[in-house]
């Protein structure tokens, strides 16, 4: 990375770190309904007018927040509003989190034992999949059986024509290619919710 890069990104660090602390992101959210002074902040913050007073220092250093000095008050204001749509955004990835939580812990509440089964010769893709279904069922925790069907007879069986095709509980869900274990992750987990 060259110096104008790290730069930037220091820069990015700044701000970053500026808000890495809950009262500062809390008084943020404060200020996004309108200015406010030292002595409502401290209130609301439940600290003494010293902490909330280098906490505020802090935002302002990074350029985050800006202050008025009227009478014996100083109020602060957010500088920049866009600080808002990284809340946003963290707001979003903990969401997704959440439901990503909850997915794995309703794959590990279901007690049934998944039967995948891998169509195919035993060539390298079929190897190479199964290997794939694998790493997909051990990271959802699922308890599961895997099998390796290579009788043409019992692929047919399936109505499978191009392999390596991939089985659950005894339906076909991929025919004639090999995917990653993240793209079978949603497949069984699709499976588990149907």
């Amino acid at each position: 990375m060259d110096a104008k890069t790290q730069a930037r990104f220091d820069a990015r660090a700044r701000i970053l770190k500026a808000l890495a602390h809950p009262s500062r992101l809390f008084m943020v959210d404060e200020l996004s309904r309108g200015e406010r002074c030292v002595c409502e902040l401290t209130a609301m913050v439940g600290s003494d007018m010293s902490t909330v007073s280098k906490h505020l220092s802090v935002l302002k250093s990074a350029g985050v927040v800006a202050d008025e000095k009227r009478g014996m008050q100083v109020y602060y204001r957010l500088k920049i509003p866009c600080v808002l749509r990284f809340f946003d955004c963290v707001g979003e990835v903990i969401e997704q989190s959440a439901r990503e939580q909850m997915e794995m812990a309703n794959i590990r509440e279901s007690k049934a034992v998944m039967k995948i089964q891998i169509l195919g010769p035993g060539c390298a893709k079929c190897k190479q999949l199964t290997e794939n279904a694998e790493t997909a069922a051990r990271n959802l925790g699922l308890d599961y059986q895997l099998e390796n069907v290579t009788d043409s007879n019992d692929i047919m069986r399936f109505g499978v024509i191009a392999t390596p095709a991939l089985a659950i509980d005894g339906t076909v869900r991929l025919v004639g290619k090999v995917v990653t274990p993240a793209e079978i992750q949603t497949i069984l987990t699709s499976t588990i919710n149907s």
